[in-house]
């Protein structure tokens, strides 16, 4: 059996800048905690049947080993994309080569912790084992998120400054991090913005993908070989629904009308709760080709990332509703989209605020202009 810890080593420090996934032990002791914190239970009513919750529960307090953990939350993922989605589908993976090796995956980022389920779900349904998934440390507000996620390979990191950029010292520790699992051939999944792409422009940050190289320079590694070394793969993950809409459209409309948003203490937690809760409607991953060849800069990777998210990216009606919304046309309707799509999408959005409408419809919309600016050529 193995021994316990105290409790207080399962909740990292408040002024950590870098936070790495549990130990064997803080796995098991966190498993127990999860067995009798209230928060955990409420969050399992949400897409667990109430007559299973007890059972659940039990099943954390008679944990012994990381492994048991790790099959207990990958079968929670699959019920959770199960009550969540109206299905999910994958391609591309069977392209990629020597995953042995192992892999940085990068994608978009919708979803707090949908994009991370059901990323890490379809590797591990298709034989690649475990992946480690960073995120930013202020998800560890809630205790039991953190024994949650930390069990689940997640690591986490002060992420820059939104205002002044300033990197502080989380960055270079996440990134010799990235780079010592990628020694050892470990696969990753980082997501390619500094937070949410609440907008859905599907534009890399080509400062993460400098995060991501900041290793390189320790170790005297030129950037075109280090990029190389990463065998960075693009995934684009493409939701129908986004359950967290009209809140990204607030902070959105927020930002445009006073110049400012703040966040509120328990904001996280809400998205992550309402995303594990609502309707993501059809899902699917594209996972594209390892990043070769020559790169001049960090700008030339997060380009050539974006080229080949925004070309995987699955338009789904509810793009094109919103495309043509804002187009003042019904151009798609009958080829892309049915007037029963139609009429349901616009009386989603008509039950939000009027003046966020415009928002909710842009950000379906833009994956649509982005794929429509590809050169010619590209399927649609």
């Amino acid at each position: 059996m193995v021994q316990l810890l105290g409790s207080d080593e399962t909740i990292h420090e408040p002024d950590a800048i870098f936070v790495p996934p549990y130990t064997e032990k803080q796995i098991v002791q966190a498993a127990r905690e999860l067995a009798d914190d209230e928060a955990f239970r409420r969050l399992l009513e949400g897409f667990v049947d109430l007559d299973q919750i007890d059972g659940v529960l039990e099943s954390f307090q008679n944990i012994e080993r990381a492994q048991d953990m790790h099959e207990i939350l990958e079968a929670n993922n699959g019920i959770i994309i199960k009550k969540t989605t109206a299905g999910m589908t994958c391609s591309g993976l069977e392209t990629l080569v020597s995953a042995d090796k192992g892999f940085l995956f990068t994608s978009n980022h919708t979803d707090i912790l949908m994009d991370c389920v059901t990323i890490t779900s379809a590797l591990v349904q298709n034989g690649y084992g475990r992946i480690l998934s960073a995120a930013g440390i202020n998800l560890l507000n809630a205790p039991y998120f953190e024994r949650i996620l930390r069990s689940y390979n997640c690591f986490f990191f002060k992420r820059p400054d939104p205002v002044t950029g300033f990197l502080g010292k989380s960055l270079p520790e996440a990134s010799n991090y990235i780079a010592a699992q990628r020694e050892d051939g470990a696969s990753l999944w980082v997501a390619d913005t500094n937070g949410r792409d609440k907008d859905l422009r599907l534009k890399a940050d080509e400062n993460v993908v400098g995060m991501w190289c900041l290793a390189a320079r320790k170790r005297n590694i030129p950037f075109s070989d280090w990029i190389n070394f990463l065998r960075i793969v693009p995934v684009a993950i493409s939701y129908e629904f986004d359950p967290c809409d009209a809140a990204k459209a607030k902070e959105l409309y927020m930002l445009d009308s006073t110049g400012s948003y703040e966040k509120g203490h328990d904001e996280d937690e809400n998205s992550i709760i309402a995303g594990l809760n609502g309707q993501n409607g059809r899902v699917r991953l594209a996972f594209g080709t390892v990043l070769t060849g020559s790169f001049a800069n960090t700008v030339a990777v997060a380009s050539e990332i974006d080229r080949q998210v925004v070309q995987m990216y699955e338009l789904w009606p509810t793009n094109w509703i919103a495309f043509d919304q804002l187009e003042r046309t019904r151009e798609h309707e009958g080829e892309k989209y049915s007037s029963q799509q139609r009429y349901d999408f616009i009386a989603r959005v008509n039950d939000y605020p009027l003046e966020l409408h415009r928002y909710v419809y842009a950000m379906y919309a833009n994956p649509v202009r982005n794929k429509l600016s590809m050169p010619p050529g590209h399927n649609i």
